[in-house]
């Protein structure tokens, strides 16, 4: 699973708001519906429903007591520290998901991908939960103001400008701008967690920058680029290409000789001119093509190059060598980068050692594997263990 820190500024899709839950929850796998007030007390009145109806559950009853959610049975699905997520909460952010990947893959492939899908969904939304009550027993929060500022730059990143025109584009698709500022309070909260518990104790050193920018050179370098026009000799079915390539060869002898670009191709009936390119790299190029063009200087011609439609005459109008930019002007970017990654292996960390100290019961057979993937230590975790 990909961990990333989230941006304050949270992009939502005027034509499908659907966005918005997708952006707000991407990193974590769609965290559960649970939020924190502003005094920092859980607020979802599912949470609460479902802490009221498993307390008198005896500890080998395998399926808790079903509350009720809009006067209809619903069921835990996992309990995490004792807190529980329904079934109705993965149902609806599982549903998020696969419609964000509909019409990316076929049918087929989408539905031999849904088990893990499933599984990932479901541990996706019991670390958001657990870090949400990480975050609570740190007393980090997030208050209205904070919601109020980051519900306006969405609005205005999008060209949203009022609350009615947000409340519609939400209504849409099947939203509420409550769940919406629920969700942005838990994005809030997170962000804030991850700076205190993980991003805020990195380091980058100068010695660390310099060994990347040696050890990845060729990630730093531009490649050697050519501007070319041509005239391509194009294959008749009434002539022999023999023929063509001696009109070929008789119009680089006029080239050479002064006369214009333009004036051959106009002169030879079979004869195309392709005007003058933007910069494109030698590696990008046809071998052929490329080949010819390496050993050019600008304002030279090439002999005739056979291609798949005819002879191809180039006219290399301008060179740019390979350059290796310097450290330098790359610094920040090398920074990024190694911040980026030292990021990522605390916070696999991070997240395994709060699974480490916390308790998952899960009441559906159909997820055991969940628990397996969960309990597994993350792939830094265990590389930093051997």
């Amino acid at each position: 699973m990909m961990w990333e820190a989230q941006q304050e500024c949270i992009s939502v899709s005027r034509a499908a708001t659907l966005a918005v839950m997708l952006v707000l929850t991407a990193a974590w796998g769609a965290g559960s519906a649970h939020a924190v007030d502003d005094g920092g007390a859980r607020t979802s009145a599912q949470s609460q429903t479902a802490a009221q109806a498993t307390q008198a559950v005896e500890p080998e009853q395998q399926i808790p007591a079903e509350p009720t959610v809009g006067g209809l049975i619903d069921r835990i699905l996992v309990r995490v520290n004792g807190e529980a997520i329904l079934y109705s909460e993965f149902d609806n952010a599982f549903s998020v998901q696969v419609a964000a990947i509909e019409g990316r893959v076929s049918a087929a492939e989408l539905e031999a991908q849904l088990p893990q899908l499933r599984v990932a969904q479901l541990v996706g939304m019991i670390d958001e939960l657990m870090v949400q009550q990480r975050a609570l027993d740190l007393g980090i929060t997030a208050d209205a103001n904070d919601i109020d500022r980051t519900l306006a730059n969405l609005m205005e990143a999008n060209g949203i400008t009022s609350q009615e025109q947000l409340e519609q584009l939400l209504a849409a698709d099947g939203m509420t701008l409550a769940e919406l500022r629920d969700s942005i309070r838990e994005n809030l909260i997170r962000q804030r967690l991850l700076y205190d518990q993980v991003q805020r104790q990195l380091f980058v050193s100068e010695r660390e920058i310099v060994e990347y920018y040696e050890l990845n050179k060729v990630d730093f370098t531009q490649p050697a680029q050519v501007m070319f026009q041509q005239v391509i000799f194009m294959f008749q079915a009434e002539r022999a290409n023999e023929e063509i390539l001696r009109i070929a060869q008789a119009a680089v002898a006029e080239l050479q000789g002064g006369v214009s670009v333009s004036a051959v191709a106009g002169k030879y009936e079979d004869a195309q001119l392709i005007p003058g390119s933007d910069w494109v790299p030698i590696e990008d190029l046809q071998p052929s093509i490329a080949a010819a063009v390496e050993g050019m200087t600008p304002n030279t011609y090439s002999d005739p190059i056979e291609g798949r439609f005819g002879y191809h005459v180039i006219q290399l109008m301008d060179l740019r060598q390979e350059v290796i930019q310097p450290l330098a002007e790359v610094e920040i970017e090398v920074r990024q980068i190694l911040t980026q990654r030292k990021s990522a292996d605390r916070l696999e960390g991070y997240v395994s050692e709060l699974r480490a100290t916390s308790h998952l019961e899960i009441f559906d057979p159909a997820f055991e594997a969940v628990e397996a993937q969960w309990n597994a230590p993350t792939a830094n975790a265990a590389n930093r263990q051997q």
